[in-house]
């Protein structure tokens, strides 16, 4: 329940927020709703993963939900963009918040077996969210205003609270820690050296793709005049590929190594990736819009599942918070950066008389060159060691 209203809030807003901007005449602030979200979600996973590392699970838990439900309401309610891109900072300490223990969680309690299993199980979280949320939230906005798509998620919140804290605090009760992951809070943003590559990937990675998922939805309806639920189904369509790609890799994870997986959904998602030009382009089918959307769903979905169990398989006992947290804080800055690389970049094309088709051709070529530079690095990614994975799950 906490990750999937996590999932609806992200893919919900992503299809809204053009209409959220023209109401609140805010474009000039659209890619910090983005930026400012992922910016407060890296602060806090560090400092999460500390925590975790030294006192458990409960208390990240219960603050992640929190902040995130407070920042659903502050969102809701917001008069002016400004005030929404501040519920937006919110909602990114709880998300950071939650990542942070939930992926720990998988490391801390089950084995190297079992992990490419619960990763699925985590991905399928987002399935429902992933079918059902960018048409719900687009037809939830024309029909009662885009603030219920904010407001109509906060009350599950509690609910995911109910369902969540107690399972964790009897872990908490019978788990005995054995923490390393000492010393001052700027050394947790630096990820161990043996999983560092594996961090910059996902980084790189992160940048590119939430970075074009933001942009898309903007080049359908303001470049193709398609309606905010067409814009929609695209991003379900790759969140859906995601998942499925999470599923068929988890049942070949055990006989393919982390290291051949990561290379293989980089290539694969840097091939695929010029498809995504398609959404500035009039003349394409809108049904070729949605293949490359769900390949690219496809291919991310085996890197990202890859990168997780390699650093599972690396985390030794008592910093599995640190480990974990590491490349998704690589992954959050990734995201930071990149939506607000390239918002600048777009407001620079825009800004020096560019139509807005050929400003987010700048946006989705700066996409690819980064992915490029992710599967080169993806090729000198280390064997897991064995060893370590099972220290991790002793």
């Amino acid at each position: 329940m906490a990750v999937t209203v996590a999932a609806l809030e992200s893919l919900t807003v992503l299809s809204v927020m053009p209409l959220v901007a023209a109401d609140l005449d805010g474009l000039s602030l659209y890619g910090w709703v983005f930026a400012g979200f992922f910016v407060t979600s890296a602060l806090a996973i560090p400092v999460a993963a500390q925590v975790i590392d030294r006192s458990g699970l409960r208390l990240p838990f219960a603050a992640g939900l929190t902040l995130f439900g407070a920042g659903l309401l502050v969102a809701g309610f917001a008069p002016s963009m400004a005030v929404l891109v501040g519920g937006r900072v919110l909602q990114g300490v709880g998300a950071g918040t939650l990542n942070a223990a939930t992926y720990a969680a998988i490391a801390i309690a089950y084995s190297p077996r079992e992990r490419a299993r619960m990763l699925a199980l985590l991905s399928t979280a987002w399935l429902v969210p992933a079918f059902v949320g960018p048409l719900l939230g687009s037809g939830i906005a024309q029909v009662a205003g885009w603030r219920w798509t904010f407001l109509g998620l906060a009350g599950f919140v509690p609910l995911a609270g109910l369902l969540v804290l107690p399972a964790v605090a009897q872990h908490d009760r019978r788990r005995v820690r054995v923490s390393r992951a000492g010393g001052p809070w700027l050394r947790s943003l630096v990820p161990p050296r043996e999983i560092g590559r594996a961090a910059v990937i996902s980084m790189l990675a992160g940048s590119a793709i939430y970075g074009a998922i933001t942009f898309a939805p903007l080049g359908m309806t303001g470049v193709r005049g398609q309606t905010t639920i067409e814009a929609g189904i695209a991003i379900a369509c790759c969140s859906v590929a995601w998942i499925s790609a999470s599923w068929l890799h988890q049942r070949v994870a055990h006989r393919v190594a982390d290291r051949d997986a990561i290379r293989f959904g980089m290539a694969f998602t840097a091939i695929v990736s010029p498809a995504l030009i398609a959404v500035v382009v009039p003349s394409a089918p809108y049904a070729a819009i949605l293949a490359g959307w769900a390949l690219l769903g496809l291919g991310a979905g085996v890197a990202f599942q890859a990168i997780n169990l390699f650093v599972m398989g690396r985390a030794v006992r008592g910093t599995e918070g640190r480990a974990t947290s590491s490349v998704q804080l690589a992954n959050t800055i990734g995201a930071a950066v990149g939506t607000f690389a390239l918002g600048g970049l777009f407001n620079a094309g825009r800004d020096a008389g560019l139509a807005m088709a050929t400003s987010l051709l700048l946006v989705f070529g700066a996409c690819w060159a980064v992915l490029l530079v992710a599967t080169l690095l993806a090729w000198g990614t280390p064997r897991t060691r064995d060893s370590q994975a099972g220290t991790g799950a002793a």
